[in-house]
């Protein structure tokens, strides 16, 4: 079985920018949710506030699972690699 290490280390890649385009948009998300609170302060912004920060603890956790799959594709593909050459030196 050959696996195409390139493309899992372009997945790979591809995770971890998602992950840091995620953490990009939580830290602007909690400078809105900072200015808000700042403007408005009204009975509502209890559920506003509880709202965005569930919003961002979701956010926060799929950033690190995508930092996480990123580095396990990339693990496994080399595993699969060294695998495949070890069973080409045996045959």
């Amino acid at each position: 079985m050959q696996i195409n290490v390139e493309a899992a280390n372009a997945q790979a890649r591809q995770a971890r920018m998602t992950a840091s385009r995620l953490r990009d948009i939580n830290t602007f998300l909690r400078s809105y949710h900072a200015d808000l609170h700042q403007a408005w302060s009204g009975q509502e912004m209890i559920a506003i506030n509880n709202a965005i920060s569930d919003i961002m603890g979701r956010i926060s956790r799929t950033a690190v699972d995508l930092e996480s799959a990123g580095s396990s594709i990339a693990n496994s593909a080399q595993a699969l690699r060294r695998a495949d050459e070890l069973a080409a030196r045996s045959n």
